[in-house]
């Protein structure tokens, strides 16, 4: 052990620009290893009593104030005297630490880290260490390894330098062995300086740096960087290897500081405030060691290790297993005099810090070490002399034949004392250490044999006893088969603990004083023979033959002959050796043949639960499970029913027969039984005259055993066998005190067994009285009786036992079958559907991603329907002259990438985008390409952002021609990118990848195919060869060397660069050739070699993406175009001029017009109140056209309460409502803005309370009604939690999911609503003035209205693709398009041609590497199997005359398989045209079997959903009377009117309840009539209410009609008017908009 205190140093740097540029002056000497501080005048600062001269003490002082002084201290200096002796500690197995402390600035990181060239301590540590790794690597026999590590502690969170992937705070942990560590820190192995001085050149850059007052790069982290010098030794002699380990942390601090003097604020104040708090952590760390140091508080100071994360970390450096240096790195500048005096303390506390280091060693290990040298000491001794071992001294010489224990030597003891010793004892030391030596060099394979050794050798012992051994467990495994015997004791630990097996054949039974191997089962006891008895096993019957004159009892009887023996029979052998005799076959036919139930009964609680309750873990051969009550027949003693344990029936068995009582003693308890056997133990032990007898000073009815006694029993039958000892020893031992040898007791041996005959005869006629008495008692009827009925009672208590176990095991059962059910049901959702398996979610996964790649007929039906949008912007283009020109195309998996060239200088990035949808779309899918002329390049354009862009088209179109009008608006060009690429993508290529999971060189030349023509561009030759680079254990790393590209020329493109991608992997990266100019017309020379890597577990029918890009040209744009034209009119039927093209007629199923409904939904939000009912909550309206907001209060149960209402009774009938959902959580400033850090919340799903309930009036008003419960804890965000700010607003989007039976989907209304959080107790102010004043008003509900428009949906049949064409619409100006028009379906077949071609070439290639391994011989051809066609036979054959029958008919197959087919495959151009003949098409009307025609099914129709605000103009206003009985003319039964509030804004007359301003529907007045004198206004006309006749009138609307009334003519009139000059006005504005267009 290795201890000492901390050492100190200081160290003063040179003055800095900050210091000098305000004329600071040094207030710093040093002298030896002296600090002095001498202060100059503060200027009546506080504290001057604290600026005197000061003088302290270090380990050493450095002076780098001034290069030119003699004493100048350079960072040689401080590495001679702290690095130098660090290493030395380091490679003897210490661990080491050096930190910096100081302010900031003060040069801590330039001591420890330097700077340049100038390297710190810690460089310059790794450095010579690798140094001397080199020097010790000579050494065969030693191996050293280096491991790093690097963090950071910043504002007291831990983080790593070196793993960019630990992005978090890392946890500080402790550990008893290891102390305090970092979870989940990387250590990485160095192997030479190199590595450790980029890995310290990373960290630093990744290290948390600010600039202050006092530095301009100021640490504003911890920083620890620690290194771990493992060092194993190979020891030959003894095979083992030895370890040592040290571990060295270098820490650098941040600098203490003082706010006002850093200057520091905001972020940097409180790093400050962090830094300072853990560096006075340090400083109080510091102190309470240094007080531990001394004797006077050593027992009262608790060390605050944890208060700080430094402090933990630094634990063992601080006073713990380091030995451990201090750089005290200080300012010489007098404005920093107060930072200097408070380091200079804080070291001088510090250097008082005393360490206890250890050598990191294998304990194990030294101790061998120790050993080892100790033998060679002690054989140096004996040997005769010392061998120059330390402490020998000069030895006498002796005659060789002198013996050992004469010859003397003189050894030197540790203490300086000599003591002489013999050789013969040196002799038994060395035998001692050896066989320690030996024992500790044994390895754990040796031990391992050894143990397996000496368990077979047990096992054998115990085997020779009769022992049952199974399984590694001795005596405690039942046989399931075999006939065996089991022993039975008093003590339940004692009893059936030992069991001997029966086996076919004779087993012969005798004591342990037989020596004969035929003595199977060896017992130990008094009258046990050295051959007892023999067991006999034939054919499963077990038969005793008893020697002769052999103690031997079967069921209490004794035998002299061979005994059949059954199953439960008692045997006793000797005196009392009981058994058990068990033989599990028989036992169970026995049960089969007579039945449990008749021979068995059980008690109520004898009988077994389900769940069997703990017991001893020893299997025990129960009477119940292998007993028979018939083996008792043979007994003297009546069967008991089970009340008895075997071993007491036996002893009661045994009484009986040595008394001879016939059958009396059955009715003694147990303590008389008891009795009554140690009586007899006695009186045979008196005959035997045995001392061991306790007849002297017994009382006859004591027989209690004191604690004494018990102690020498337990010793005796601890072992749990009887080998030593019989059972009658084992019963009467504890009782029997130890025969001391007096006279006197052997002298009244005769008077002790007269009395004890007595006590026999007296005990006799008791037993003979009670005898009688029961018998006469039997004889009294009246007792019969009593005992009939306790026999009833026990039966009925029995009864109802029986009844609670079988409820009992009946709860139990439904237990788990509960579990069973819940287990079940947990392998599905909440929807019902079965959850699948890992493996079915991957094949799932598999199937899904591959019929969603296969949607050529999806792409055509868009291409087909879009085209009228192409074609529109390309007649905008050209009529603006903007050079841009517009196709289809079709974008592949990697075909929509960016070369990285333009990342670089154009700055574009794929991710950044503002075409999402092309970037996110599956592939392959349809996409615009765009070529720009004015540019010279190609790009891709989603439909969404063609849409996108032909609407601000439209808009640059509409003012072209007015440039007046232009100049005011700043509208963007739609026809370029804001950021143009300048290289296109020409073509690509696909490399497989098997090559490089079968390790091999493969060298590929592959045809660049275009993706707008499908045609070949150029071939590219390239080679995949294994990498020799390391790699992680999960990525497989290799290279592809690019050699060149042939068959592209200079004048359709220049600057060619490839650039290699492997497709769905994102961890091997990309990479990309240099660009190639000034090849003209010869091959374009790559010459390059790039490094890839894929994961191991990629699939090998991967693949690289070869990608082209070149800066294009004129001429290469021209090809393009031409292309497009010359393959649409290759793909175009030919058309008869003389017969006209008949397209055929509609299906009558899909002459639908669509059709318009209105919605009126209304919802409202319900809380709980006091009195527990759900209320509607307030909802304030600022004006009419406010939707309002929810005052909700915080913490109340919520639910939400829908209506949707519409009048087109069965035109859209109601099916269910689906789900509600609560979603889109934000919120809004007081200007309605959603605030920048408000994220959205996914949508929650609402829980209904009852089933939605659908209302339909005789009016065909049609409503359905649901109400929800709304959780606001699932949303995750506190706005629905706390109060809402004042003027805040909390908006929530609520959706309501409705199905109807003619519509395909899910009708989908959104709601688009806000609301305000208040305290639990609030109350709204009730004062009519504060109404007035905020002019709002308060109602219960918020209402929306809804159009839903349906539609047929589209035709999805394939034969009815043509339907959709819209190629051959007309848009205004395309007379200017000239050869121009969209492609069609002639790209989807180039696709899918190019596509076949693609994978057979893939799979060619690698079939090619598989077949390329296998060498099979060329079959000959036979000659008539070529022809100068290759085509004009249509077989092929083989000579048959080297292969027999079966190989030529075999060869033949597989020839006819590779011929090449008589018909092209059915393209899908066929779709895209209609039929030539009527005949062709299909028939509007199917045909059933019997020839009748039926009646097409109705389609489903699709469904748009639009919302319309209220239109702010309101045309009229006022009071209206409705039927109080229904809305609808037709139902006028009643007279009775309501009151309702009416607005007219056009197109619908909205109409609230009074005086509640409730909004109750709407009436939507398109295509509305008004009837001035409706006929059914008599039956409602009533002079009671003030409703006459000629003031009611009547409005008839598409699906609803209403009745009105107001209070007079003039009235009415202007009601009248106002709707017709809304209605009036809509037809005028519609008929100039459709003049318009």
């Amino acid at each position: 052990m290795a201890g000492g205190n901390i050492k100190v140093v200081v160290r003063v740097r040179p003055f800095n620009s900050r210091e000098k540029d305000r004329n600071a002056t040094c207030v710093v000497q040093m002298k030896d290893n002296q600090t002095i501080l001498t202060p100059v005048d503060l200027r009546g600062k506080s504290g001057a009593s604290d600026h005197g001269v000061k003088t302290f003490a270090f380990d050493k002082s450095y002076w780098s104030f001034n290069r030119d002084d003699v004493n100048y201290a350079g960072q040689d200096n401080l590495f001679a005297d702290l690095g130098v002796p660090l290493l030395d500690n380091a490679f003897k197995g210490y661990n080491n630490c050096i930190f910096a402390y100081g302010q900031t600035g003060s040069g801590k990181s330039y001591s420890m880290m330097g700077y340049g060239q100038e390297y710190g301590v810690i460089p310059k540590i790794c450095q010579m260490m690798f140094e001397r790794i080199e020097g010790l690597h000579q050494d065969p026999n030693l191996k050293c390894t280096v491991e790093v590590s690097y963090l950071e502690i910043y504002n007291e969170r831990v983080r790593d330098l070196l793993n960019p992937a630990t992005k978090g705070n890392l946890k500080v942990r402790e550990h008893p062995s290891t102390g305090p560590y970092v979870e989940d820190l990387a250590k990485l192995a160095v192997r030479s300086f190199k590595e450790i001085e980029n890995l310290m050149d990373e960290g630093n850059k990744a290290r948390t740096v600010a600039a202050t007052n006092m530095n301009e790069t100021s640490s504003r982290s911890h920083a620890v960087f620690t290194l771990t010098l493992t060092q194993k030794r190979h020891d030959v002699e003894t095979n083992m290897d030895t370890e040592k380990v040290a571990k060295i942390s270098l820490v650098d601090l941040a600098g203490s500081e003082r706010a006002t003097s850093t200057g520091a604020t905001g972020a940097r104040l409180k790093e400050g405030a962090e830094i300072n708090r853990s560096l006075s952590t340090l400083g109080r760390v510091i102190a309470a060691l240094a007080d531990l140091s001394s004797t006077k508080k050593a027992k009262s100071t608790i060390v605050p290790y944890r208060d700080s994360v430094l402090t933990w970390l630094l634990k063992d450096s601080l006073g713990g297993n380091s030995q451990t240096a201090m750089i005290a790195a200080i300012s010489p500048a007098d404005i920093n005099f107060e930072e200097t005096l408070s380091t200079l303390r804080y070291a001088d506390s510090a250097k008082r810090i005393k360490n206890h280091a250890v050598v990191n060693e294998d304990p194990n290990a030294r101790m061998i070490r120790e050993l080892k040298e100790e033998l060679a000491q002690l054989r140096a001794k004996l040997s005769g002399g010392g061998g120059g071992l330390p402490g020998a001294l000069p030895e006498e010489q002796y005659d060789p034949n002198t013996p050992l224990d004469q010859q003397f030597v003189s050894i030197l003891q540790a203490d300086g004392t000599t003591k002489r010793v013999s050789k013969a004892e040196i002799a038994e030391q060395l035998s001692q250490s050896e066989k320690l030596y030996k024992d500790l060099n044994q390895t754990w394979e040796e031990k391992l044999l050894r143990t397996e050794q000496i368990q077979k050798e047990r096992e054998a012992a115990l085997e020779e006893l009769g022992i049952s051994i199974s399984k590694g467990f001795v005596g405690l495994s039942t046989p399931k088969k075999m006939p065996h015997l089991v022993n039975l004791s008093d003590d339940p630990q004692l009893a059936e603990c030992l069991i001997y097996n029966l086996k076919p054949g004779p087993t012969i039974v005798g004591n342990t004083e037989n020596e004969s191997t035929n003595c199977e089962i060896k017992l130990n006891g008094a009258r046990i023979m050295k051959e007892h008895c023999t067991f006999n096993n034939v054919d499963g019957v077990v038969t005793v033959t008893p020697a002769e004159g052999a103690a031997v009892m079967v069921n209490g009887q004794r035998i002299d002959k061979a005994t059949r023996l059954r199953s439960g029979n008692r045997i006793i052998l000797g005196d009392f050796q009981i058994f058990r005799f068990n033989h599990p076959q028989e036992a169970k036919e026995e049960r089969q043949i007579a039945g449990s139930s008749l021979r068995h009964s059980l008690a109520a609680n004898q009988l077994a639960s389900p769940s069997p309750k703990p017991s001893h873990e020893r299997s025990h051969s129960r009477a119940d499970t292998d007993f028979d009550p018939l083996s008792r027949s043979e007994s003297p003693m009546p069967y008991t029913g089970g009340q008895d344990s075997d071993w007491s029936f036996a002893r009661r068995e045994a009484a009986l027969a040595m008394l001879g009582l016939e059958g009396k003693i059955h009715h003694l308890t147990d303590e008389e039984i008891d009795t009554l056997f140690n009586d007899i133990s006695r009186a045979r032990a008196l005959r035997r005259g045995r001392p061991d007898s306790r007849l002297a000073g017994l009382d006859d009815d004591d027989d209690s055993e004191n604690m004494s006694n018990f102690a020498v029993r337990e010793k005796y039958l601890s072992n749990g066998t009887f080998e030593n000892f019989s059972l009658d020893t084992a019963i009467t031992l504890p009782t029997t005190p130890q025969f001391d040898g007096d006279d006197s007791q052997v002298q009244s041996r005769d008077e002790q067994l007269r009395q004890a005959r007595d006590e026999l005869d007296r005990q006799k006629a008791e037993h003979e009285e009670q005898l009688r008495q029961v018998t006469d008692s039997i004889q009294n009827l009246e007792q019969l009786r009593v005992e009939k009925e306790k026999m009833e009672n026990d039966l009925q208590a029995m009864k109802k036992d029986m009844q609670i176990q079988f409820k009992r095991q009946k709860e139990e059962f439904d237990i788990q079958l509960q579990k069973m059910f819940e287990a079940e049901q947990k392998r599905f959702d909440h929807n019902g559907y079965r959850l699948l398996t890992d493996d079915e979610k991957q094949r799932a996964s598999y199937a899904v991603e591959r019929w969603r790649r296969r949607k050529n007929l999806a792409m055509a039906e868009v291409m087909l329907k879009k085209a009228v949008l192409l074609k529109e912007a390309q007649i905008l283009s050209a009529q603006m002259n903007k050079g841009v020109t517009f196709q289809f195309a079709i974008s592949d998996s990697g075909q929509d990438c960016t070369s990285s060239y333009d990342m670089v200088l154009s700055d574009i990035a794929p991710d950044e985008t503002d075409d999402e949808a092309l970037r996110t779309a599956i592939k392959p899918c349809v996409a615009i390409r765009v070529v720009d002329y004015a540019h010279s390049v190609i790009h891709l354009w989603s439909l969404e952002k063609l849409e996108r862009r032909v609407q601000a088209m439209r808009q640059i179109h509409q003012y072209h021609d007015k440039p007046e009008y232009l100049q005011h608006f700043k509208l963007e060009n739609p026809f370029v990118e804001d950021v143009l690429p300048q290289f296109s993508f020409i073509g690509d290529a696909y490399v497989p990848l098997t090559a490089i999971f079968e390790a091999r060189v493969q060298d590929y030349a592959v045809e660049i195919v275009s993706p707008y023509t499908r045609q070949s561009v150029g071939t590219i030759k390239l080679s995949l060869e294994p990498s020799t680079a390391e790699a992680p254990p999960s990525m497989l790393k290799f290279n592809v060397v690019m050699h060149e590209m042939i068959g592209f020329a200079e004048r359709e493109g220049t600057d060619i660069h490839a650039q290699l991608a492997v497709l769905g992997v994102n961890e091997g990266g990309m990479t990309t050739t240099t660009m190639i100019r000034g090849f003209d017309e010869a091959p374009i020379r790559f010459e390059s070699v790039h490094s890839m890597s894929i994961p191991q577990s990629s699939s090998i029918n991967g693949s690289i993406q070869v990608a082209v890009f070149a800066r294009v040209s004129s001429m290469h744009l021209d090809k393009l175009l031409s292309w497009d034209e010359v393959r649409e009119l290759s793909e175009q039927p030919p058309r008869s001029r003389k017969k006209k093209t008949r397209r055929p007629r509609l299906p009558e199923g899909e002459f639908y017009s669509p059709e318009q409904h209105d919605i009126f939904a209304r919802v409202q939000i319900l809380e709980m109140s006091e009195t527990g009912a759900y209320e509607a909550v307030e909802v304030e309206q600022e004006n009419n056209l406010d939707d309002g907001v929810y005052q909700l209060h915080q913490g109340l149960q919520r639910r939400v309460k829908i209506h949707l209402t519409h009048t087109s009774s069965e035109s859209l009938e109601w099916e269910d409502l689906a789900a509600l959902r609560i979603g889109d959580v934000r919120l809004l400033d007081p200007s309605g803005n959603v605030l920048d850090g408000s994220t959205t919340t996914p949508d929650v799903p609402l829980k209904f309370i009852a089933s939605p309930v659908i209302r339909q009036d005789p009016s065909g008003t049609t409503q359905i009604i649901a109400t929800a419960q709304w959780d606001s804890s699932l949303h995750e965000t506190q706005l629905l939690d706390r109060p809402t700010a004042e003027r805040y607003k909390v908006q929530f989007c609520l959706t309501c999911d409705a199905a109807s039976k003619r519509t395909n989907t899910l009708l989908s209304f959104q709601f688009k609503q806000t609301l305000q959080i208040k305290p639990r107790t609030w109350i709204r102010p009730q004062t009519m003035f504060k109404q007035l004043w905020k002019g709002i008003r308060i109602v219960h509900s918020m209402s929306a209205i809804f159009s839903i428009t349906l539609t047929p949906a589209a035709s999805k049949r394939a034969t009815d693709l043509w339907r959709l064409d819209s190629r051959h619409t007309y848009v205004k100006g395309e007379e200017s398009l000239q050869h121009w028009s969209p492609r069609g379906i002639s790209l989807i077949n180039d696709y899918i041609a190019a596509y076949r071609r693609r994978r057979r070439i893939t799979e060619v290639e690698a079939a090619k590497a598989s077949l390329a391994r296998l060498t099979p011989p060329s079959p000959p051809l036979s000659p008539n199997s070529f022809h100068d066609d290759p085509l004009a036979s249509s077989t092929m054959t083989v000579d048959t005359t080297t292969y027999d029958a079966h190989q030529s008919k075999l060869l033949n197959n597989v020839l006819n398989l590779w011929q090449l087919p008589t018909s092209q495959p059915q393209s899908v151009s066929h779709l895209a045209s209609p039929p030539l003949s009527p005949s062709s098409s299909t028939s509007p009307t199917s045909t059933s079997a019997s020839g009748r025609p039926c009646k097409p099914e109705p389609r489903s129709l699709s469904a748009t959903i639009l919302t319309h605000p209220k239109n702010p103009l309101v045309v009229k206003s006022g009071p209206l009377l409705t039927p109080s009985s229904g809305s609808a003319a037709s139902n006028v039964s009643a007279a009775g009117w309501v009151r309702r509030h009416a607005e007219l804004r056009p197109p619908y007359l909205h109409l609230y309840s009074v005086p509640e301003s409730e909004e109750l529907g709407v009436l939507n007045l398109r295509n509305a009539t008004i009837d001035a004198e409706p006929p059914v206004a008599l039956a409602l006309s009533s002079e009671r209410v003030g409703v006459q006749l000629g003031n009611v009138w009547a409005v008839y609307a598409t699906g609803d009609s209403r009745l009105f009334a107001v209070r007079n003519q003039e009235v009415k009139m202007e009601w009248i008017l106002a709707i017709d000059r809304v209605f009036l006005g809509e037809t005028e504005s519609s008929d100039d908009a459709t003049t318009s267009r």
